[in-house]
């Protein structure tokens, strides 16, 4: 059994196809393990980015939120005060009022007995 030149020139063309087919899927195999790792890589920096950015915004918020209500109880405290003092005015005035319905009793009374007096 004798092989031929065309035989042995279509058989050695075929195994250089098949190496150089080999080669390009083995170097597409790798470049897309690189491209995966990298993918992870930036996905795991992004996840990190926004994760710092989140916390960043959440303690924003925390301490806004925490300086409006200070603000909030600082003004409801005035009020407050104001309301007391308002009442203070009052029962002062309820007060003066008392004695002075008492005073104008006093002063009837002795208008009656005055009168009768005379």
């Amino acid at each position: 059994m004798s092989i031929t030149t065309e035989l042995l020139f279509s058989l050695v063309v075929q195994l250089i196809t098949v190496g150089i087919f080999v080669g390009t899927y083995v170097a597409t195999i790798n470049f897309m393990k690189e491209q995966i790792l990298d993918l992870k890589q930036n996905t795991k920096e992004q996840l990190l980015a926004l994760t710092a950015n989140t916390k960043e915004q959440i303690d924003f918020l925390r301490e806004s939120t925490q300086h409006q209500l200070e603000e909030a109880k600082k003004h409801t405290n005035e009020k407050i005060e104001d309301l007391r003092d308002e009442m203070r005015k009052y029962n002062n005035v309820l007060e003066r009022m008392i004695k002075v319905e008492q005073s104008t009793s006093s002063a009837h009374k002795r208008l009656d007995e005055l009168m009768e007096g005379r």
